[in-house]
C-alpha cells in the first residue's frame, strides 16, 4: 500500500504503483566481510549512515531525476561514494524480489510496500529464522578445522578378570575435525590404529593383529598454546589370530586355525597439545580403552599438520 504519492507527474505516480506494490526485500550493509567501516565522529553518523541521510536528504541518489528515489538507487548510489572517502570500505546491496523501495526526498515521505498483517509477519519470522540458521551453520563452518597426523603408541593389554596381559607397539592416523559445538572448545577427532604381535611356544606359532577405527570428542581447557584436553568416545574394533604348528602325523593332530572376531569398545582420553607452529603440534596422549574381555592403556605421541 503506498502511504503517498502526492506531486508527482501521472507517469512516475504509475511507476510508484506499480513497483511498490511488489513484495521485496532489500539490504544494504556498511561493508564486505573484510572491510573496515569508519566511524567518525565529526560526521555524527558512520560513514555509510552520512553518506545515506546526506544522498536522501539532497536527493542526489535520485539518479534519474525522476524525484523518487528508489532502494536499488540508494545502494548503487552508496556503492560509488562511499569507497571514495574510504577505500577500504565497500558497501554491499543485496535484494530479493521484483519490487522497490521508494522514497520522495522532497516531500520528506517514504513510499513502501506494507504487506498484509496476517501473511507480512509471518514471511518476516521466516526470513529472521532462515537467516538465523545461516549464520549458526557459518559459525560451525568458521570452526571447522581439518588435520592429518600420524602417532606411535606402546600400548598395555590386560585380559579377563586375572589380569594376564602383554604389550605391543601401535601405528595410527589422527585426523582432527574440528569444532563440533559452536563457541566452544568440545571437538572431533577420528583416528585409525594398528598393532600386531606374534610368540613362538612348544612348536606352536601365534599371531595377533587389531584394527580400530576411533570416534573421539575432546574438551580443550585453552584455545591457544599449549591446550591441555579430556575427553571419550566409541571404536569399532577388528582382531584377527591365527595358530600354526607342527602336525602330529601319529595321531593324525594338524594345528592350523584362524579366527576373526568384530566388537564395539569404548575410551576414555587425556593429553596435552603442544604447538609447533602456526600450522603443526605435538600431541602427547594417555588413553583406557575397554571392550568384552580386555582392557588396554595407550601412551602415545604424534604430530598433527593443519590443513584448513
Amino acid at each position: 500500500m503506498l502511504e503517498s504519492e502526492r506531486g508527482l507527474d501521472p507517469k512516475t505516480q504509475n511507476y510508484v504503483k506499480k513497483v511498490a506494490s511488489v513484495p521485496v526485500r532489500q539490504i544494504i550493509t556498511a561493508g564486505g566481510k573484510e572491510d573496515k567501516a569508519i566511524e567518525d565522529p565529526s560526521l555524527g553518523h558512520g560513514l555509510l549512515t552520512y553518506k545515506l541521510l546526506q544522498g536522501l536528504d539532497s536527493g542526489i541518489a535520485d539518479t534519474n531525476s525522476d524525484d523518487v528515489i528508489t532502494g536499488s538507487e540508494l545502494g548503487n548510489y552508496l556503492r560509488g561514494v562511499v569507497p571514495q572517502q574510504n577505500s577500504s570500505q565497500f558497501p554491499q546491496f543485496r535484494m530479493r524480489g521484483e519490487g522497490d523501495f521508494m522514497f520522495l526526498p522532497q516531500m520528506n515521505v517514504t513510499l513502501s510496500v506494507i504487506p498484509p498483517k496476517e501473511t507480512g509477519e509471518a514471511n518476516f519470522n521466516n526470513l529472521n529464522e532462515k537467516i538465523k540458521r545461516q549464520e549458526a551453520v557459518k559459525k560451525v563452518k568458521k570452526n571447522w578445522t581439518l588435520g592429518i597426523g600420524g602417532k606411535y603408541a606402546v600400548v598395555l593389554h590386560y585380559y579377563g578378570s586375572h589380569n594376564y596381559g602383554g604389550h605391543n607397539n601401535s601405528l595410527g592416523l589422527i585426523a582432527p575435525l574440528g569444532t563440533i559445538i559452536p563457541q566452544t572448545n568440545v571437538k572431533a577427532e577420528a583416528s585409525v590404529e594398528y598393532w600386531g604381535e606374534s610368540y613362538s611356544s612348544f612348536g606352536y606359532r601365534e599371531k595377533w593383529s587389531c584394527i580400530t577405527f576411533n570416534g573421539t570428542a575432546k574438551y580443550y581447557f585453552t584455545s591457544s598454546g599449549m591446550s591441555p584436553f579430556v575427553g571419550g568416545g566409541l571404536a569399532l574394533i577388528l582382531t584377527r589370530s591365527s595358530i600354526k604348528g607342527n602336525t602330529d602325523t601319529t595321531y593324525g593332530i594338524v594345528t592350523d586355525t584362524s579366527s576373526s572376531d568384530t566388537d564395539i569398545g569404548f575410551h576414555l582420553v587425556g593429553g596435552v597439545d603442544i604447538p609447533l607452529g602456526p600450522s603443526m603440534k605435538f600431541v602427547v596422549e594417555g588413553k583406557l580403552a575397554k571392550r568384552r574381555f580386555v582392557k588396554e592403556i595407550h601412551i602415545a605421541g604424534g604430530i598433527v599438520v593443519k590443513l584448513k
